[in-house]
């Protein structure tokens, strides 16, 4: 599946001000030419983690994306995420 939908990140209200901000701060970061590779983003609980990884191809213009869980639960809530991202 490509990422290539025309995405409205920063002016969409369904989505909590930390996944936008965690968006923005990744677009940001991968526009650099130097940036580093790897890079962190810390939320609190319940402010929408898994919403941001489903958004998160869309930052850095990804034509494939590899989402690691660490459990079956945490993998069902990623997957029911990412297709709602492109259910859309």
């Amino acid at each position: 599946m490509a990422f290539t939908a025309t995405t409205n990140i920063e002016a969409n209200i369904q989505l909590r001000e930390p996944q936008r901000n965690g968006w923005m701060r990744i677009r940001d970061h991968y526009s650099q030419p130097e940036s580093a590779r790897e890079a962190s983003i810390v939320l609190p609980v319940g402010c929408g983690k898994s919403g941001l990884i489903a958004i998160t191809p869309f930052a850095v213009q990804a034509r494939r994306v590899l989402v690691i869980a660490p459990g079956q639960r945490i993998r069902k809530q990623l997957g029911d995420d990412l297709r709602k991202a492109f259910s859309r």
